[in-house]
């Protein structure tokens, strides 16, 4: 099913008859991969419907959770909050020492620079950690930050592993805002080595199946001036 453009979650733009019961909150998120934004909404039959719109995805309209973890409710919409960026957060397999990671820190709430320059206070501050999964305690990366803008970092992790990563940002106020996104580090590193290992013995294979007057220079060609 596809529902007309209904704006940002929450607004009322749009309805659908299903003759269900609806008593769960919808949540909302990429679900097909096309970069709109789709509807997951509970029945009380226990069905699970999947809602299409015309809505272009952000990560500022994922709402995947009624808690929003330890994302602020009233803050939803693109105002404030840290995204990664779309290449970051896609799956994919990294091969290497390190993971790139690239997020934006947005703030476009009004009159807090001016209020914090009279208080004598920094007029920003930014705390961004990344860490894997649930694991809050020890970080994989921390940085305090003044300014928003689009900034990439490098991580790195002990062992090959499918990882969740967490991306989290703390301002002066105390208010949180996180995004998530899986990787997959180096499991299949030994694609790589196998190919390490078996170039050498082919690049000797070759040269033991040429002739030795073609690696001489001699034979059926023009013989060289003396």
């Amino acid at each position: 099913d596809v529902l007309p453009d209904v704006g940002v979650v929450g607004a009322a733009g749009a309805a659908l008859d299903h003759v269900k019961h609806v008593y769960a909150m919808p949540l909302a998120a990429d679900l097909q991969g096309d970069g709109l934004v789709d509807l997951l909404v509970g029945t009380m039959n226990g069905e699970l419907l999947a809602l299409g719109t015309n809505v272009p995805h952000h990560p500022s309209n994922d709402w995947m959770a009624q808690p929003q973890a330890q994302r602020n409710g009233f803050t939803h919409g693109r105002e404030q909050g840290i995204y990664v960026d779309e290449h970051s957060a896609r799956f994919r397999e990294i091969i290497g020492r390190y993971i790139p990671i690239t997020f934006e820190i947005v703030d476009k709430s009004r009159g807090r620079a001016r209020s914090a320059k009279k208080e004598g206070e920094p007029a920003r501050k930014y705390t961004v950690t990344i860490s894997e999964g649930s694991n809050s305690v020890d970080h994989l990366y921390r940085h305090e930050y003044t300014e928003p803008g689009t900034y990439t970092v490098n991580i790195e992790l002990d062992s090959p592993q499918l990882v969740t990563l967490v991306v989290h940002m703390v301002n002066e106020h105390g208010q949180a805002f996180a995004s998530t996104f899986a990787v997959s580090y180096n499991r299949h590193f030994y694609k790589t080595l196998k190919w390490m290992a078996a170039l050498p013995l082919l690049i000797a294979s070759t040269l033991l199946f040429i002739s030795p007057s073609a690696l001489s220079g001699r034979g059926g060609g023009t013989p060289l001036p003396s």
